[in-house]
């Protein structure tokens, strides 16, 4: 029993291992595994723009732009410079500032215009030690609008206003009426009055000086050359003869060192001023004209020799030109250095009076010539002879341009390339109290000395004005002429000039209550017709590209200047006194971009 027991469980445990050994070696399932999380997909990168901002001429923009994604918001500000307005965005968007939502890619341009002009005021008060009869009111309001001048110097601005007598006041606050003049018969009757000198600054215009030591009833012309001025007192107060001081200045800093030029005995009636060298040392010498009458060496009455003159003193005299010579320790004297041409019947050739005169070197040799005109708009040119030691006649028109139908007075003459061919010409300011009598004529040079007559302009009576400037206002390269004027460019339309000629009374009512009575018709001023553009070729017309009118302003005067490429018409007025005895007077600084 016992054996057979034994191979059972030798079978048995065979199998067991058998089966255990079969196990192992189907099992295939995989071991556990930790289960790892899905990754998120990488987020997509968003859209990005570029925006591209840029300034036109005359302005700055707040961003010049980047890159940003869509749909950003981006704020933009364009800011014009002096002188230039904000006109619009290039999309068309008219706000100055935007705020620009970006969904492409974008460029914008921001558009600038010069503005008309750029105008700053400024107000000052003037002690006035005459306020009783309104010295001062009166300067700035009408009269003293030939005389009064500006000029540049080491980089600033300056006006002079001389010395008036007699002058209009209009309309003033306190109703100061002047009547000093009332019954004058000439000047003795009348105080001659000081000047005015006005700077700019950063503040504005501001008076510098009363110039008591240069008192004057009323200057007629002036000249500024260099560091010097010269001036030359007409007076025309009473019937006359009027009588006058020349006076020189030089320019030192803020100052004027003024020293008057004639004695007592060679006070004159200075209609026309002008200063030059006449003799090649390096001095300015004045010219006055004009002049006095100096007698003849003949009498017609008592010899056959010569015609009858018709002089006053029976004589074959005429008029000699003022020629004040510089002495080397800055005296002057007058000199007889013209040889005055005679007629072949012993008489003068010019017996009348020449009214305006001018000292220029019109040949290119080493002096100034002598050019003058009469009141009926002849020219005449003297040229120095160094044999002679003389100025001697070398040119005169032969008939005046235009042939006039009256009187037309030749009131100043300025020197300059007008048709741009490299030799100088002259200019003309005329003076008659009919419109086609106030005007200005160009006469070419022929680079000889001799001149012919080539254009006339008829600025018209209503704009009120007396002599002209010649500056390049628009920066051409082309001489223009600005005529100075007093209400002529008062506007009720904004577009026709009215100065109220006929309305009223050679300044006592009228055109100064503008800004003053709410009533006044006048709206502003319009600048058009004080602009005479030069062609190049030395014709004439006024301005007409675009409007200059500026509203709510009416100064009494306009002085143009330039500085640099800038040009500028300085107006201002007096609004009557305070109750300090204080001359309220208001400055308009006008650039004009043309």
């Amino acid at each position: 029993m016992k054996k057979l027991l034994y191979p059972l469980a030798f079978a048995l445990t065979a199998f067991l291992v058998l089966y255990s050994c079969s196990a192992e070696e189907e099992d295939t399932t995989p071991p556990p595994q930790v289960q790892q999380p899905t990754p998120e997909p990488e987020p997509q990168a968003p859209t990005q723009y570029t925006l591209t901002v840029t300034a036109g001429e005359g302005g700055t923009v707040s961003t010049e732009g980047g890159t940003y994604d869509e749909g950003t918001e981006v704020t933009i500000t364009a800011t014009p410079a002096e002188g230039f307005s904000f006109v619009r965005w290039s999309d068309g968007q008219t706000d100055q500032s935007i705020n620009y939502t970006l969904n492409s890619n974008t460029s914008l341009t921001a558009v600038f215009e010069k503005l008309v002009y750029i105008l700053k005021k400024n107000e000052i008060l003037i002690d006035d030690p005459e306020y009783n009869i309104g010295t001062f009111a009166g300067m700035i309001y009408h009269t003293s609008i030939s005389g009064s001048f500006m000029y540049s110097h080491n980089g600033n601005e300056y006006l002079f206003i001389p010395g008036m007598a007699c002058a209009f006041l209009g309309p003033l606050s306190n109703e100061i009426i002047n009547t000093e003049c009332e019954s004058a018969s000439s000047e003795e009757d009348v105080e001659p009055k000081p000047g005015l000198h006005f700077k700019k600054t950063t503040e504005g215009w501001q008076l510098l000086k009363v110039y008591n030591e240069v008192k004057t009833w009323g200057i007629r012309n002036f000249k500024v050359k260099d560091n010097f001025i010269a001036m030359g007192d007409g007076n025309e107060i009473g019937p006359g003869p009027w009588k006058g001081d020349m006076w020189f200045g030089e320019i030192l800093g803020d100052e004027i060192l003024w020293k008057k030029v004639n004695t007592s005995e060679e006070q004159s009636w200075h209609h026309g001023t002008t200063m030059g060298d006449l003799n090649n040392d390096g001095l300015m010498d004045v010219g006055g004209a004009p002049g006095r009458y100096v007698p003849g060496d003949v009498n017609y009455n008592e010899s056959d020799e010569v015609a009858d003159c018709r002089t006053g003193d029976g004589t074959n005299g005429g008029p000699n030109f003022f020629l004040f010579m510089q002495n080397q320790d800055g005296s002057f004297i007058n000199k007889d250095l013209i040889d005055y041409p005679m007629s072949e019947n012993g008489c003068r050739f010019f017996n009348h009076q020449f009214s305006t005169i001018e000292f220029a070197n019109i040949d290119n040799d080493l002096e100034d010539e002598i050019i003058v005109s009469n009141y009926i708009n002849n020219i005449v040119v003297y040229d120095y002879n160094s044999v002679s030691n003389k100025f001697e006649l070398v040119y005169k028109s032969l008939t005046p341009y235009p042939d006039p139908s009256g009187i037309y007075g030749s009131t100043s003459i300025k020197v300059a390339d007008f048709n741009n061919d490299g030799v100088k010409d002259l200019s003309l300011a005329r003076e008659h109290d009919t419109p086609q009598g106030i005007s200005f004529s160009i006469w070419i040079g022929k680079g000889n000395g001799e001149f012919e007559p080539y254009s006339n302009s008829d600025p018209g009576f209503n704009l009120s004005w007396r002599e002209f400037d010649i500056m390049d206002v628009d920066n051409d390269g082309d001489i223009d002429i600005v005529l100075r004027s007093n209400f002529g460019y008062y506007t009720k339309d904004k577009e026709t000039t009215d100065d109220g000629y006929n309305n009223w009374e050679w300044g006592i009512t009228g055109p100064n209550e503008a800004g003053v009575n709410p009533n006044s018709p006048w709206k502003g001023i319009l600048l058009n017709e004080l602009l005479w553009i030069n062609d190049g070729s030395g014709r004439f017309s006024i301005y007409d590209e675009k409007p200059l009118y500026i509203e709510g302003i009416f100064p009494q005067q306009l002085k143009p200047y330039k500085v640099e490429d800038k040009f500028y018409l300085l107006g201002y007025r007096n609004f009557g006194y305070n109750e300090q005895n204080q001359l309220k007077t208001e400055f308009y600084d006008i650039e004009l971009n043309l």
